[in-house]
């Protein structure tokens, strides 16, 4: 889980929304705040995040670290992965956790679903 979660991080640190994308299963979900959200096609998943790096950007976006908090197997294919997040902006830093449903595909995670939701980067579950 680690190696997926870095290539996304690293995928945001690099405003690269067609690489965001490609880490996510089709279909999949989203609950951020942007709404909750079902994504049938890549393209409107790229679009989806191609916005959120652009208001990342205006908001002073650095960098982004996680901490892996919870991970449970869910059979040999899918997995539930309970994520902090700290986003270094200009000046400041914004926390949050995200429950994802990550499935393996072929010899790779990938997240199929993504709950944003409000909590500390570490600490209690």
């Amino acid at each position: 889980m680690d190696e997926l979660f870095q290539r996304y991080t690293h995928a945001f640190d690099a405003m690269d929304a067609s690489a965001i994308a490609q880490l996510y299963t089709l279909p999949c979900a989203t609950s951020d705040g942007d709404g909750s959200r079902v994504f049938n096609d890549r393209d409107s998943l790229e679009s989806k995040f191609t916005v959120n790096c652009k208001d990342m950007q205006a908001m002073g976006y650095q960098y982004a670290e996680f901490s892996v908090l919870n991970v449970i197997a869910l059979g040999d294919s899918a997995k539930a992965a309970q994520l902090g997040w700290r986003v270094h902006l200009d000046g400041s830093q914004v926390e949050f956790r995200c429950l994802y449903l990550c499935h393996l595909v072929s010899t790779d995670w990938l997240i199929f679903s993504a709950h944003v939701y409000e909590g500390e980067f570490t600490g209690v579950i």
